[in-house]
């Protein structure tokens, strides 16, 4: 009843995965909607892999109104700022798209406020 599955596959575009076997970039997403049933927190989760020689650009999925999309984790960028504590991460702009740097992943919360 969220409109969101609980798990969704992705490419470089939203809801659109490539399957193929010469592609190098798949994401996936999370809908917390259905664990804060369960006393869990309604956050989304998207992680994205690009294991391409080139950067690649992520068209992000749509969330609920009233959300934002935030950046946890990136293997590209380098320490301290690759991760970040839970609670603490980083307002990412513009949200409808993430750039991941070649052969790295990227993990992106997606919370109220």
């Amino acid at each position: 009843g969220s409109g969101y599955p609980d798990i969704s596959w992705h490419g470089v575009l939203p809801w659109r995965p490539d399957w193929s076997p010469p592609s190098r970039s798949l994401a996936f997403m999370l809908c917390g909607r259905h664990g804060e049933a369960a006393g869990g927190p309604p956050d989304f989760l998207y992680v994205a892999f690009n294991m391409y020689h080139k950067p690649l650009n992520f068209g992000l999925p749509v969330l609920p109104k009233g959300m934002a999309w935030r950046r946890f984790a990136d293997t590209s960028l380098a320490s301290p700022a690759d991760i970040c504590k839970p609670g603490e991460e980083t307002l990412i702009g513009p949200q409808k798209q993430y750039l991941l740097s070649e052969w790295s992943a990227a993990v992106l919360v997606g919370r109220a406020g």
